[in-house]
């Protein structure tokens, strides 16, 4: 799931909650069961360190979210993860 990145709260915007929408984007990966495998962590590892600068969160639901991704990288997180899931499930591009 993709976000844009903004505040919300008038942090970056003005105040009474009119926040300004930042040319940044969230992005949320979901994690089944909360389990992953250390191979699909360290590709999470390399996309937080590439597009979003180096910063993840792990969210109480067992998510993990990278802030700060442009709208330019956006095909080549996607590019990751749909690579690494095609590898998961022994498909062949």
């Amino acid at each position: 799931m993709f976000y844009t990145q903004g505040d919300g709260a008038g942090v970056v915007g003005r105040k009474n909650g009119e926040g300004k929408a930042l040319p940044y984007f969230m992005v949320r990966i979901r994690i089944p069961n909360g389990l992953l495998q250390a191979h699909q962590l360290r590709t999470i590892a390399e996309v937080t360190d590439r597009y979003a600068r180096r910063n993840a969160d792990l969210t109480v639901r067992q998510n993990i979210q990278l802030h700060w991704v442009t709208i330019e990288a956006l095909p080549e997180v996607l590019g990751y993860a749909l690579e690494r899931r095609s590898h998961d499930q022994g498909i062949v591009r």
